[in-house]
């Protein structure tokens, strides 16, 4: 187009700060939400929880139960020994049982978390959301909502997938533009990195300063300096911000955020998985540009509404471990026709 001027980043920053004045204000114009409405709302969400967290913790115990069996049998078989030699044995058997959980965790059990305060590293509290904790254990990281584990260091696969498929759909396109929300441990981050050629640029929206802070301290050596990577722009504000500026200027838009449409950190993400926010991520991308959306479980309405809203939708399903094994995750792919 005659005239036309491709816009800069300092360009996309000031028409993203103007559209999210635009957005909160417009949020800020919305009536008041019934408090009956939003206690009912949050009842309900305790009981799920509440029942979710159940089972896991069954789950849990029942599976440790079972790994520790065979120690403890062998244990059990040695001769009678006198009191005092017996209490030595105590020891090993709690050494049994920590080491089943540990087994049970790397298997891809999300739920019921046992948390020790001596591997704390840190916390960051979400922006209108909820309190995070960085925990360190056995050499892995995780980063945990109360006791429900949002990701770590050990089941990463899944994340890792939601970029290298999401590249292998873009196929040989020249200079993509990907943007991804958020940063969390990273793993999209670097799983892109490596299957992109040197002319790509990726945007990386994180609300949580502290998730850098971690990147660039006690997890320094997963980061592998990714952050650094010339191609990479850090933005440390709201990914919705970002999609809401933008007019056909990313080929790729990667969504990680609070564990999919069922969000747990905070009520202000469900606006991105909303019609409003699915219809601003198909005006930010380009033609036959990919909306890929990371989720924890699968649900049944959103593919729905992504197709309302004009996308071709495909459901793929990866698991948290590289060997095929762990949780099942989702990742939908939303093509721009």
């Amino acid at each position: 187009m005659a005239g036309y001027k491709e816009p800069g980043f300092e360009d996309r920053l000031k028409a993203a700060a103007a559209a999210r004045a635009k957005a909160l204000a417009h949020l800020k114009a919305k009536p008041p939400v019934d408090p009956a409405m939003l206690a009912e709302r949050a009842a309900k969400a305790a009981k799920r929880e509440e029942q979710r967290a159940g089972k896991g913790a069954s789950r849990w115990r029942q599976n440790a139960r079972r790994s520790v069996q065979p120690g403890l049998r062998r244990l059990s078989k040695r001769p009678l020994l006198p009191n005092h030699r017996r209490n030595s044995l105590k020891p090993r058997i709690r050494q049994l049982e920590t080491r089943a959980m540990r087994r049970v965790k790397r298997a891809g059990n999300r739920s019921a978390v046992p948390v020790n305060e001596n591997d704390l590293i840190g916390t960051a509290i979400v922006p209108d959301g909820v309190e995070l904790r960085l925990m360190h254990s056995d050499g892995d990281f995780a980063i945990i909502l109360e006791h429900t584990e949002l990701m770590s260091t050990d089941m990463s696969a899944s994340e890792r997938a939601l970029a290298t498929l999401t590249c292998e759909r873009l196929g040989g396109r020249r200079a993509p533009q990907l943007l991804i929300g958020g940063y969390g441990m990273g793993f999209t981050l670097r799983a892109a990195l490596t299957a992109l050629g040197k002319d790509a640029s990726v945007t990386v929206a994180e609300l949580v300063p502290e998730f850098i802070e971690w990147a660039r301290g006690p997890m320094r050596n997963l980061t592998a300096g990714c952050l650094d990577d010339a191609r990479v722009v850090l933005v440390m504000d709201d990914v919705a911000m970002l999609i809401d500026a933008a007019r056909e200027g990313y080929d790729a838009i990667l969504l990680d955020v609070d564990n999919g449409p069922e969000g747990l950190t905070r009520r202000l993400n469900d606006r991105l998985y909303s019609r409003c926010g699915l219809q601003a991520a198909m005006a930010a991308l380009r033609p036959q540009g990919i909306l890929a959306i990371w989720s924890a479980e699968t649900d049944i309405i959103f593919p729905v509404q992504l197709q309302e809203v004009g996308f071709d939708v495909t459901e793929v399903r990866v698991h948290a471990l590289p060997n095929g094994e762990g949780a099942c995750h989702v990742i939908w792919f939303a093509l721009k026709a």
